[in-house]
């Protein structure tokens, strides 16, 4: 079976939209009177939905090839409706199996895997294997048990100190959300945050995480550490979205002994952060008398108008930026503008992903702020953290005033 999707349903709707549904319909007919005069005897077309249609063939190998050679070439040009003309972003999934009931029953889902996977991997067309299921499965897992993790404390915080360079101290932590699944071992943030984005299921990690966080900080305050710390939290852009964030925020905040601006929310760069409702949930957290931070700055939207415009006080600079500066001059000169760029417009700048000694010396030299990374410390435990601000590492040697000084904004 081929199924061929010229249009998904967000594209058929933007150009029912745009054009009307009836001329939607007479280009879908006319691109299925060109699919079926490519088709040779013993093969069929059926329409499976809007914009979809599968084909049935009993080609195999070389032959088989060819056909989706055809229909791919074909798809590649624009479909008349009229006078107007629509240009495709069609993919191709391929399936083979046999008229037992259960594969029949298969092939058609199966097939709109490989569509998806296609779609997903920016090709034109791509055969089934059994690989797609074992990944959608495992999502379809990790989804189905998130909840009774939240509730069942599956769900854990590590916490990664980070240095200011003008005391020398280790002022503050960023909170790393980890998930220790009972049978799926440990499941990185990178691979269930994203699917937990797509679902409201982000807003109650958001709050489990904000909620945990302070709490950590509630027991650091209890041991007699010299330095009031402060903890960084990440925040999704649906987070910001939601129109009880700023409650929940709230409710959160009053379940804890802690200053406001001891809490940090980290949010990563994206086009709508200065959309005007956006702008009023930022404002509203610095009401509050929280610290907002921009994450990872140099890998997203990075629009300079975004900068001048948000209530930012700390920018931090992804590792990207900052780990090639070590042994690239180019790669150190675009860092030191961003540096002297970030500055001049008050804001306060973090290095991420400083891992060794040499990098660690150049940003202290191009004047950063404050530095995080493995070359510090790692991700540790609320046990391990208390330890470490107990006893922090030595810096001494490598920690000195850079000449003329940062100019950037105080806290």
């Amino acid at each position: 079976m081929l199924l061929v999707e010229a249009m998904d349903h967000g594209a058929v709707r933007d150009a029912a939209r745009a054009i009307g549904i009836a001329r939607v319909e007479d280009f879908l007919k006319n691109l299925a009177l060109t699919l079926q005069r490519l088709l040779r005897e013993g093969s069929e077309l059926y329409f499976v939905g809007v914009g979809r249609f599968a084909v049935l063939t009993a080609l195999k190998g070389p032959e088989l090839g060819r056909l989706v050679d055809l229909l791919d070439q074909a798809l590649t040009q624009p479909v008349a409706s009229g006078n107007l003309f629509v240009e495709l972003e069609a993919a191709i999934g391929v399936v083979q199996f046999t008229l037992m009931p259960e594969e029949a029953q298969e092939a058609l889902r199966k097939a709109m895997t490989a569509v998806h996977q296609a779609r997903a991997a920016g090709r034109s067309r791509m055969v089934y294997e059994q690989e797609f299921d074992v990944r959608h499965q495992r999502a379809f897992a990790i989804l189905r048990d998130l909840p009774n993790a939240i509730a069942n404390d599956e769900l854990y915080l590590v916490f990664q100190p980070k240095l200011r360079v003008s005391s020398g101290v280790f002022e503050g932590v960023e909170a790393l959300l980890r998930w220790n699944h009972p049978q799926l071992g440990n499941i990185p943030p990178g691979v269930f945050i994203p699917l937990a984005e797509n679902t409201t299921l982000i807003h109650d990690i958001t709050n489990w995480v904000i909620d945990a966080a302070l709490r950590e900080l509630v027991a650091l305050s209890s041991r007699d550490l010299s330095i009031a710390v402060a903890v960084a939290v990440n925040v999704s852009a649906r987070n910001l979205e939601r129109p009880d964030f700023i409650a929940d925020l709230e409710r959160i905040l009053a379940r804890h002994p802690v200053m406001p601006d001891r809490l940090h929310i980290e949010c990563t760069e994206y086009s709508r952060l200065t959309d005007p409702a956006i702008m009023e949930v930022l404002l509203k957290i610095r009401a509050l008398g929280i610290q907002l931070s921009l994450d990872d700055f140099g890998i997203g939207y990075s629009n300079l108008t975004c900068l001048e415009k948000l209530p930012f006080q700390l920018i931090k600079i992804d590792q990207s930026l900052v780990i090639p500066i070590a042994g690239n001059p180019r790669a150190r000169r675009l860092l030191e503008g961003v540096v002297a760029l970030g500055h001049g417009m008050g804001f306060r700048l973090l290095a991420e992903g400083v891992e060794t000694q040499e990098v660690f010396r150049q940003v202290i030299d191009l004047g950063f702020d404050h530095v995080q990374g493995y070359y510090l410390s790692r991700p540790l435990s609320p046990e391990a953290l208390i330890r470490f601000l107990e006893n922090p590492p030595s810096i001494d040697n490598v920690v000195q005033p850079t000449s003329g000084g940062s100019g950037a904004q105080t806290d």
